[in-house]
């Protein structure tokens, strides 16, 4: 399968630019970090009222969010991820409770990416993050070395979604790794502004990669040999 780029968006290191394709759009933007007071503005705008519309007459709504924050933390690594107090009133209070769970367990996050890794380097190509979520509730509850919950916090089942969708759209080496709901009604999609088409796409290229994989060129087989005995053998057998 031919690599794949993290969904609408792409980091140019050399240039420091960050390229990003919207929905809706034909060509990419090209963001630079002299653009980051106008995109901190168009992201407070859409977390206050849920859209923000430009002189330009362009708007931007909740469903961008996701790539505004990432090309934010991209410019500016300083910017912590999920960190904004204000959310469009549309969200969840379940997407509320885990970014603030994110803020403050942020080893939750770095242990599940690593599992992941791990076993895209044992050979798979997918995997559920239930599976990795259980291995993470083992961790912060019973060995206590790689994770250790503040204030009390606990693993919510409610977060997994959330943490799926974090990890596929914060680490372009593992999107489309886990299976999520394609919904686009779905809750945490809703929440998230995942890019759902996208996802799909990914995820269906791995599925004919993985059914083409699986596909054994088959052996013909060889025309039985009959053998033919002269009366002479036999004779000479008896």
């Amino acid at each position: 399968m031919a690599n794949v780029i993290s969904p609408r968006m792409k980091t140019m290191n050399s240039l420091n630019e960050v390229s990003v394709q919207l929905p809706g759009q034909t060509e990419p933007d090209i963001l630079t970090p002299d653009m980051l007071p106008l995109l901190h503005r168009i992201v407070e705008r859409i977390r206050d009222s849920g859209e923000a519309t430009l002189r330009s007459g362009r708007k931007f709504g909740v469903e961008h969010l996701a790539d505004l924050t990432k090309a934010i933390t991209t410019l500016d690594p300083s910017t912590p991820h999920a960190g904004a107090t204000h959310l469009p009133r549309t969200v969840s209070k379940t997407y509320r409770d885990f970014l603030a769970f994110h803020r403050k367990n942020p080893s939750v996050y770095d242990y599940m990416v690593e599992r992941a890794r791990q076993a895209v380097a044992l050979g798979r190509e997918t995997y559920g993050l239930p599976c990795i979520f259980e291995l993470a509730r083992w961790e912060s509850g019973i060995v206590k070395q790689k994770i250790r919950l503040t204030d009390d916090y606990e693993l919510n089942n409610n977060y997994k979604a959330y943490y799926a969708r974090l990890i596929m759209q914060q680490e372009p080496d593992l999107f489309g790794f886990f299976g999520v709901r394609e919904e686009v009604k779905s809750t945490a999609s809703a929440d998230m502004g995942w890019d759902v088409a996208a996802y799909s796409a990914v995820r269906k290229q791995k599925s004919e990669d993985k059914k083409t994989k699986r596909k054994r060129p088959t052996m013909k087989k060889k025309p039985s040999q009959s053998v033919t005995l002269q009366v002479e053998d036999v004779k000479s057998h008896g």
